[in-house]
C-alpha cells in the first residue's frame, strides 16, 4: 500500500482488519517498517474509519499512480481487541496465561 494520503483512519481500518483494537491505531509513512517487494496494488487509500476492509475504503491503482517502496504504509496497532463484555488475560510471561480482566467500552 503506498502511504499517500495515509491517515490515522487508513491505520485505523487495517488494524481492525487485522483483528486489533480500532483506537490508537497510529499511520506511519516513508517505508518506517523497511521497504517492502512486489506490486504496491493501492494508492490513495482513503477510509471513512467504520469500513470493516482497506478494500472496502476509497483508492486507486498505485500502478498507475507510479508509487515506489519508498513510500510503502505502515501501522502500530493497540494489541488486542477488546469489546464490552469479553474477557483477556494480561500480564502473564505467556500469551495463554496471566491476570483475567474484563473489557468494558474498549
Amino acid at each position: 500500500i503506498c502511504d499517500n494520503n495515509w491517515s490515522m483512519q487508513d491505520a485505523t481500518v487495517a488494524c481492525k482488519q487485522l483483528g486489533f483494537s480500532k483506537y490508537g491505531a497510529v499511520p506511519y509513512r516513508g517505508n518506517y517498517f523497511g521497504a517492502g517487494s512486489g506490486a504496491i496494488v493501492l494508492d490513495n487509500v482513503r477510509c471513512v474509519g467504520n469500513e470493516e476492509r482497506l478494500t472496502a475504503c476509497t483508492s486507486s491503482n498505485a500502478a498507475i499512480a507510479y508509487c515506489t517502496h519508498a513510500q510503502d504504509a505502515g501501522i502500530h496497532c493497540n494489541n488486542s481487541l477488546c469489546r464490552n463484555g469479553d474477557i483477556r488475560l494480561r500480564g502473564g510471561p505467556l500469551q495463554y496465561e496471566g491476570r483475567v480482566e474484563v473489557c468494558i467500552d474498549e
